[in-house]
């Protein structure tokens, strides 16, 4: 499949280029803004590869993306998939993730489901301590570490 976009790394990447002096605010030199972005990609089966055992697919991927530094920042982002196959009839995948981050970095969520499936929805949440990094600490064992590599 081939699309527009090239992830949602890419895309946020292109968000902080984006926000230049029409979205900029008044920042201190180590933050980057984010502007709000909404898209739609289209995606068709590239016909010059070959697709082992897909006839045909496509679908669309929508994206939104809002927040700021004060409110924090809320992404969306859905891919719906038809493929076509010889083998069977067609399969739809639909995919929705859901995500917030605290304007501050403090806290992050997550929810991605798939409401073609009975499964429940994956969840996730992080908290940023207040230390950076954990300080290091000795491993108590009774029995002797082996390292694969040798030293």
């Amino acid at each position: 499949m081939t699309t527009n976009a090239t992830g949602l790394a890419g895309c946020l990447a292109l968000l902080a280029l984006w926000s230049g002096p029409a979205g900029a605010q008044a920042q201190p030199a180590d933050r980057v803004v984010l502007a709000p972005h909404r898209a739609v990609y289209d995606l068709v089966l590239d016909a010059g590869k070959a697709a082992k055992n897909v006839d045909s697919a496509r679908g669309r991927i929508a994206f939104d993306f809002t927040g700021d530094a004060c409110d924090g920042y809320a992404l969306s982002f859905r891919q719906v998939t038809q493929l076509q196959s010889g083998e069977g009839g067609p399969r739809l995948i639909d995919a929705r993730t859901t995500s917030f981050e605290a304007g501050d970095g403090a806290s992050y969520r997550f929810k991605t489901r798939r409401p073609s499936t009975a499964r429940r929805p994956a969840r996730g949440r992080a908290m940023r301590s207040s230390s950076p990094r954990p300080s290091p600490r000795p491993i108590a064992s009774r029995s002797r570490l082996c390292s694969p590599t040798p030293r």
